[in-house]
């Protein structure tokens, strides 16, 4: 059964998540996803040698702001937001978002305000924007 992001404690031992790719990293060898939900960021840590062929295929698929569902086991670290992250054992596409996105949700890159009000539903995504209407 999912649970919201900000209840999962390193003291887990597994759980499942589910939400939006926030943000994706592939180092070669390890993959690094930050899964958001409306609750917040949960980092997903992916060493490709100890995964399934199946996690391994899903992550080569996904896409910033696919949805997705996430199964494994939790592991305690200081350097993933919130000190946990999740070591997949499924990894799936619930929905895949189109790409190129017309903004970035995470806000490496600056977005101009017409493209901001013609991409809106993903405007509001932005965490700076969320915090308005928290």
């Amino acid at each position: 059964m999912r649970i919201p992001i900000r209840e999962v404690t390193p003291d887990m031992e597994r759980a499942t998540i589910a939400g939006w790719v926030h943000e994706e990293r592939d180092l070669g060898g390890l993959a690094f996803f930050l899964i958001r939900d409306r609750s917040g960021i949960m980092q997903v840590t992916v060493p490709k040698k100890k995964v399934s062929d199946e996690v391994k295929a899903a992550i080569k698929e996904v896409s910033r702001e696919s949805v997705v569902r996430v199964t494994g086991t939790i592991k305690a670290t200081d350097k993933a937001p919130g000190g946990r992250e999740l070591i997949p054992e499924v990894f799936e596409i619930l929905a895949k978002a189109a790409s190129p996105l017309p903004l970035d949700v995470a806000e490496k890159v600056p977005a101009e305000i017409d493209t901001r009000l013609d991409a809106r539903f993903l405007d509001v995504r932005r965490p700076r924007i969320a915090a308005i209407f928290s």
